[in-house]
């Protein structure tokens, strides 16, 4: 799902399954070590828009040693074996501290979450821009919501992630667009976004912001 460089020449491989291994970036290099496994706590692969849809590091990641994963989760899992007859979850983006080259699991921190209650059009890539913003596709199950700007659906989202703590997950910039919006979500920094596929966001037609 995503190709992540890391300092060292090595090169983080995202599975959509839920497991990030770092590769020597010989040809036909082994698999050195995994670098963070998460496919117990997120929802794959019944559906192609399951499972991890990116990740990032932090563009100053000497600094800030973090790892940014954006995947989806159920709100109840099925036992193993048992299908999955209920779709109810969860878009989760979620930080782990780096050391020694793997996620450390236990600091894994929860920074933005949205519901998603039916099978597909779910979400997109995270990059970090070169403002040092994080930007954030969200997916959209209706038209509807990418319309609307009371919801997180059918976005580009942009959010500061210097700096969070279990207080203060993230900060606004000042400068997104709808920041002085009381009726709309101050993350938003496009809309009319809706999903097609894990990786391919498109505008509906007329709908981008006017930005």
């Amino acid at each position: 799902m995503d190709l992540l460089p890391l300092s060292d020449g090595k090169l983080a491989v995202v599975e959509r399954k839920g497991v990030i291994t770092a590769y020597s970036d010989e040809p036909n290099g082994a698999p050195l070590q995994i670098m963070l496994d998460i496919s117990d706590i997120m929802f794959c692969c019944e559906y192609r828009h399951d499972g991890i849809y990116a990740a990032a590091l932090d563009p100053q990641f000497e600094d800030f040693p973090f790892l940014y994963v954006y995947y989806r989760t159920l709100d109840e899992h099925p036992a193993e074996g048992e299908e999955v007859t209920q779709f109810e979850g969860r878009l989760q983006l979620a930080r782990f501290r780096v050391e020694d080259g793997q996620a450390v699991r236990d600091s894994g921190l929860i920074m933005l979450e949205a519901p998603q209650p039916y099978k597909w059009h779910y979400a997109g890539a995270i990059r970090f821009g070169a403002d040092g913003m994080l930007y954030i596709a969200t997916g959209s199950n209706s038209s509807n919501w990418t319309q609307s700007l009371q919801t997180l659906h059918g976005k580009i989202l942009r959010i500061d992630v210097r700096g969070a703590t279990p207080e203060q997950l993230y900060r606004v910039p000042p400068d997104n667009p709808f920041v002085d919006d009381p009726e709309s979500l101050p993350e938003i920094w496009i809309y009319g976004m809706k999903n097609r596929g894990a990786w391919i966001s498109r505008p509906t037609a007329g709908c981008l912001s006017p930005m």
